[in-house]
Parts: structure tokens; sequence; C-alpha cells
């Protein structure tokens, strides 16, 4: 054990290469929510799904990548695999940890811990609270207007090409 072994290490949110965060640091006086997105792959590519109208108008018609807020005692896998069948009626296996993205929105923020998934059968895709939905290649993501919060994710699986051939 060396001399410095004792002292606090620094905090991962500055030395996580695996954590993107919004130049523009999110009030503390705003509500902050820790959320999980699936990116759900399927024959090599990408469920996006679309948001409605809602109560902001800047995530309003807005593509994201499916998931929702983890319940207090839930694990994130739990969390996402409940989020997932209740919006899609799908059932996912998460493969591996992607990107968490830390954003402020102008009345919160969150930090958004994304998953690599895939499902085995998308028959049962049923949309219960997205307006629209459609599975593209990695390589045409950004063509669609993504929520702030998944741009970064978008960006990452946009260079690296990631799909899954399933």
């Amino acid at each position: 054990m060396d001399w410095q072994s004792h002292r606090k290490r620094p905090s991962t949110h500055f030395n996580n290469p695996m954590m993107m965060t919004n130049p523009h640091p999110h009030d503390m006086k705003q509500p902050h929510y820790v959320v999980v997105a699936a990116i759900i792959q399927y024959g090599g590519n990408i469920l996006c799904v679309q948001k409605g109208a809602g109560k902001y108008p800047y995530l309003q018609y807005t593509y994201e990548f499916p998931g929702g807020k983890i319940e207090e005692g839930e694990t994130p896998d739990a969390a996402l695999r409940r989020e997932i069948r209740e919006e899609l009626c799908l059932d996912i296996q998460i493969t591996d940890a992607y990107l968490t993205v830390e954003h402020g929105y102008p009345d919160f923020s969150i930090t958004l811990q994304s998953y690599l998934c895939t499902v085995s059968d998308v028959r049962a895709l049923q949309l219960n609270e997205h307006v629209h939905a459609l599975w593209l290649p990695p390589a045409r993501l950004a063509e669609l207007n993504w929520a702030a919060a998944d741009r970064p994710i978008v960006r990452r699986l946009s260079e690296a090409g990631v799909a899954a051939s399933k």
C-alpha cells in the first residue's frame, strides 16, 4: 500500500470516460432524477421511440431511448426491464452498461444511465407511451430529432456503429 492510497479518490463524475456532462451545470433547486434507458438492438438496428405532447415543450415529439425513473429500492436493471415492459410490452436482455449522461433541462436535471440491450421477439412491441417507433441502423440515428440528454448516446452509437446482429 503506497502513501497516497488512503487519500479519497476523486469523483468518478469527472474521471469516468463513460460519463458525458452538459456544459451548463443544473440548478440545485430543480428536481433531479436518475433514469435508465434501453438501447434495444435487433437485426442490426436500434429502436428509436418518439414522445408525444407533454408537460415540457422542449421534449415534445423528440425521439428517445425508452426507459424511465428508477423507483425507490429498485436496481437499474430491474427498473429498465419494468419500464420497457410497461412502455413497449417487450422483454429485453440487458447485455452491457453503455454511457451515463448528466443533463440539465430548464425545469429539472437527470442522470441518464444507458444500457445495450437485445430482444429476441419484436412482434409483441406495443406503444403505450410513445407516438411513433422505428428501427434504424446506428449510422442513421442522427437523422432524428433526439431529446437533448440522449444526443451524446446517439453520437457515440453513430461513431461506433454499435448494433448486435440478432
